[in-house]
Parts: structure tokens; sequence; C-alpha cells
């Protein structure tokens, strides 16, 4: 067919040893005869840098595999995995089952390392007129971002709280203390006023200097008048 591109997988570049693959397109004459074949070649590095220089985040990637799962290039800084078939991948099976879905929120494992169940945002799209797929991947980092973000202003809201309400509460227990001490005090004043006051006796208050600072009627009578004792 001579609309048919073919990809072929990642082979070392004669020139610059690094890994590139070919799209390759044959050239049909007049009469039908092939007259020769297009090939055109992509570094697949030169793909992986500019890759990792538009992904959104560190643990986000994007990906360009053959539409049989082989691995052509990646922002993920392994050339082991290109050239690599992955016929089971996500990618391959999310078009299949979903068709061209804007995104999927998934934490299936991945093909590289099954082990890995890692929640992630998935979007793949096949690359019309091509036999390939490229599929953007979100990591975790960039959707849970608000929400760590949100839960450090939490954070931050519920220690200024507490803070605050721990200064509450030690200004009312020391109000508590004021309040106590001045029951105390005009209990103590109430019970010396009694004493003092007590018709049937002679009782005086005296400061440190000896002078009468508070007496009872009886004690007044006696010596000539409450206020003419001060200093005596």
């Amino acid at each position: 067919n001579p609309s048919t591109v073919i990809l072929t997988s990642p082979i070392p570049g004669r020139i610059s040893g690094r890994p590139t693959f070919f799209l390759l397109r044959p050239v049909i004459g007049p009469t039908g005869d092939v007259l020769g074949v297009l090939a055109v070649g992509l570094d697949a590095g030169y793909l992986r840098d500019f890759f990792r220089e538009i992904a959104v985040s560190a643990d986000s990637t994007i990906s360009i595999m053959r539409d049989d799962g082989t691995m052509l290039a990646s922002s993920l800084r392994d050339d082991a995995l290109l050239g690599q078939h992955f016929p089971n991948a996500l990618s391959l099976r999310l078009l299949r089952e979903l068709g061209p879905a804007p995104a999927v929120f998934t934490d299936a494992p991945q093909s590289r390392a099954p082990s890995l169940h890692l929640p992630r945002i998935m979007a793949p799209r096949r690359v019309e007129g091509y036999p390939a797929i490229v599929t953007l991947t979100i990591g975790q980092s960039v959707f849970l971002k608000p929400w760590r973000d949100t839960s450090v202003e939490i954070v931050l809201a519920a220690t200024l709280l507490s803070v605050v309400t721990l200064l509450v509460l030690l200004r009312v227990l020391r109000l508590m203390q004021l309040s106590d001490a001045a029951r105390r005090a005009a209990s103590e004043q109430a019970l010396l006023a009694a004493i003092v006051d007590t018709p049937s006796a002679l009782t005086a208050v005296l400061d440190c200097a000896g002078r009468v600072m508070r007496a009872n009627a009886r004690f007044s009578e006696l010596f000539g008048g409450r206020f003419d004792l001060y200093g005596a």
C-alpha cells in the first residue's frame, strides 16, 4: 500500500550511535513500480529530552509506542525500554476498551514495572495516519498538590487556633485565680470586721509601727476616740 507508513523499532544510528527509529514509505512510480523508499529517522534521545522539558512534573511521562506495543521513545531515562514489546500495555487496553477517552484515572500496574501500583492520570491518543500511540501520564504529585497545599493551610490554621485557645485558657485561669484571691480577701476582711466589731471585747488592729489602724466602738470609748489614737 503506497500510503502505508511503517515504523521500525529503535536501532542504533550508524553515525550517532543513538537509538533511532524510522518512518518508511514506499515511492511508487506511474506504472505501479516501486521506485524506492522514503526514510525519516527520529532520534529517540532527542525526543526523550524534549518530552522531559515539557512534562508537567518529575513523575509525569510522555511516550510513543507503535500500535503493537513496541516502545519507540519515552521521557524516562531508561534506553533499555526502547524497542521492548508491551502487547498488553495499559495504553493499548484503554484505547481498545474505551476508545479516545479524554483521560482516565488509574492505579493499574505499569507495564515496565508490574509491581508498581501508582495512582496516575493517563491520556493515550492514536496518531492519525501513523501506526503510533502517544500517551501522556500525569503523576500524583500534580493532582495531589492542591490537596497538600490545602492540608498545609488546615494544619497552620489548626495550630494557630490551638495557640489562641491556649492563650484564652491561660487568661481564664488567671482570671479565676484573681477572682478566687479576691473572694478569699473579702472573706478575710469580713471575718476581721466581725472580730473587731465585737461589742463585748476591746479590739484594735495595729500596723507594724504600732499605729492603730482600726478599733471597735468599745476600744474607742475607753481610749477617748478612735482617730485620736493613730500614732499613739
